[in-house]
């Protein structure tokens, strides 16, 4: 059965750029194979001239049975940058092409660490208090070590961010407490919704929670999940057990 982890992995989206003060995150969809397939042939060339690229998008539409357009290029351009050569237009990673293949090339042990150290800092940042902020945006540039975001640390390094993140929490009276699981509007609604249609298996419940409440704020958390099967006493249907 595909776990609720992987569920959430599938649908969520991947900070490139971490939150700064008032600056909002820079986020990418996680799950976009195309991108990620073009992307990652530019990588590993360095660089490449159009022809090269466009015939990549080619033969990569005959292996896969997709239809990419050409026009993604122009329409992402966002993530390359161009330059001239040999009077031929050549294509490399912009900054930020380059911020998304590390961020989507992370180890998955380090997942977890990461999710914990983004809630850690939005409670942080949540508090309002421009000097706490200011504050921790000096500790978190120490932490970070010249990276520009959580996902690129290893997981010695994350855990030492966690725990001195929960140090500074404590040291401005912010309480990690705020978070509960199982009680958000969009919980209680979740509740209700999958008694209204009568989920009876887990299959069930993730189609609801994808279908329904994807956009959903607070999100609906792996916790909050578990705490859902619980209470609506689901069973596996024959697939998930297969």
């Amino acid at each position: 059965m595909k776990s609720y982890k992987n569920f959430l992995n599938e649908r969520k989206t991947i900070q490139v750029k971490r939150k700064y003060g008032e600056y909002a995150p820079t986020n990418v969809g996680a799950n976009a194979p195309v991108r990620q397939r073009i992307l990652g042939f530019v990588s590993k060339k360095g660089s490449c001239c159009k022809n090269d690229l466009v015939e990549f998008i080619k033969s990569a539409n005959e292996e896969t049975g997709r239809s990419t357009n050409t026009q993604w290029i122009k329409k992402n351009m966002k993530y390359l940058t161009t330059f001239e050569q040999d009077g031929e237009t050549h294509y490399k990673l912009s900054k930020l092409g380059k911020r998304v293949i590390k961020a989507t090339t992370v180890n998955e042990s380090t997942n977890d660490y990461v999710d914990e150290i983004g809630d850690l800092e939005e409670l942080i940042y949540d508090k309002g208090n421009m000097k706490v902020t200011n504050a921790w945006e000096d500790e978190a540039e120490d932490l970070l070590q010249g990276k520009d975001t959580w996902g690129e640390l290893d997981e010695p390094d994350l855990t030492h961010a966690i725990d001195m993140a929960r140090s500074f929490m404590k040291k401005h009276k912010i309480k990690e407490s705020l978070i509960i699981e199982g009680v958000t509007p969009t919980f209680k609604a979740l509740m209700k919704r999958a008694k209204a249609l009568g989920i009876e298996t887990v299959s069930e419940l993730e189609d609801l929670i994808s279908n329904e409440f994807d956009e959903s704020e607070p999100y609906i958390t792996g916790a909050d999940f578990e705490i859902a099967k619980k209470k609506l006493r689901l069973e596996e249907s024959k697939a998930d057990k297969l």
